[in-house]
Parts: C-alpha cells; structure tokens; sequence
C-alpha cells in the first residue's frame, strides 16, 4: 500500500502544461537537432529517422507508448513549429494574426483547413509570424490540432482574431 501522500493515479497533464515541456525542451535543444524538428513534414515517409522527434514523443507526449500515425504526424507539426517560433502562453494566436496583419483570407483558409491541409496552413502561420518576428501561444494551434471539438476551437480563435483585427 502506497503512503497516503502519494496519489493512487495521476492525471495526464494539461495540454497547456505539456506545450510548456516541450517548449522548454525544444529551447534547450541544439542548432542541429532544432533545425532536425524545423525541417520536420508529418507526412514524410522517413519521418521515423528525426530523433529528436522520437526522443520528445517517447519522452513527453506519449511515454507510454499509446498514439499511433494520426497522433505523431499531429505533434511532428506542432514540434516543427515550437522549434521555429517561439511559445509564448499570453500571445493568444488569434491577436498575435490580428495585430500582425494576418491577412482575413488567410486567416479563414487556416481555420477551414481540413485534416490533409491543416499542417501546410500551420507552416504558412510559421513562416508568416516567423517573418514578423512574432511569437505565439502554441497551446491555441495544438488545440487545433488535437481537440474533438475543433469548432468550438475555430470560432474561439476567430472571435479574438476579429476582437483585435484592425480592418
């Protein structure tokens, strides 16, 4: 019988405390093994050979093991991203889009996306706040990613995009 400090089962941790471990991870990282994550395509058929992301989704994400293709393609995205823009939890990524210009077409081609062209219109986000020099909330994209729910994620991240939008 363990002591009666020591809780029987733990919770998993929230997402936004994973996003967090991982953003702490990647930053402590290398060039070579962060630019590894950067180059990093979900759908790659050699995907199996980045170490890196191996080594984080063993060891973070899915420790014990459970996931399957879907759910590491969905975190490669996400881990190509937190190594090529900064996490930051207070830039929510609708206000981050907003204030930076993030054109409204854009924007609504992102939050339509389906599951085939989600991750090229999360690289167009990359690149575009990467060349603003902006930094984002990633637990809003991983959110996106990996919610049931993604519409009720969609219109949460729109009403801030259109909160902060100047247009």
């Amino acid at each position: 019988m363990p002591p009666p400090d020591v809780p029987l089962m733990t919770a998993p941790p929230s997402l936004a405390s994973l996003i967090g471990r991982l953003a702490a991870r990647v930053g402590s990282l290398g060039a070579g093994p962060r630019a590894e994550l950067r180059r990093l395509h979900p759908d790659a058929s050699d995907r199996w050979r980045a170490e890196t992301f191996y080594r984080l989704y063993a060891e973070v994400i899915a420790p014990e093991g459970a996931g399957g293709d879907l759910h590491e393609r969905r975190w490669a995205i996400l881990l190509a991203g937190l190594a090529a823009l900064e996490h930051a939890p207070g830039s929510a990524l609708g206000r981050v889009l907003a204030e930076s210009g993030f054109a409204p077409a854009r924007f609504t081609r992102l939050l339509d996306a389906d599951d085939d062209h989600l991750p090229d219109q999360i690289r167009a986000v990359v690149s575009y706040l990467g060349s603003k020099g902006q930094t984002v909330n990633w637990t809003d994209v991983a959110h996106l990613l990996l919610d049931g729910d993604r519409d009720a994620v969609r219109r949460r991240i729109a009403a801030t995009y259109y909160r902060f939008s100047k247009a």
